[in-house]
């Protein structure tokens, strides 16, 4: 998240399986140079099958 830590936090603590204890938060400053995190573009598949796929 691109935000301070308060919201993060506070969002986090909105998620429903934070809420039901399956997933833990854990929220920290992380700073990098402009421009070395990229997310490329990726199709994500729809089913196992289609992930099992060459």
């Amino acid at each position: 998240m691109s935000c301070d830590p308060e919201t993060a936090r506070r969002i986090a603590n909105e998620d429903p399986a934070v809420r039901a204890g399956r997933l833990a938060i854990e929220v920290m400053t992380w700073i990098v140079p402009a421009g070395n995190v990229r997310f490329e573009d990726v199709p994500a598949p729809r089913s196992m099958a289609e992930a099992e796929e060459d």
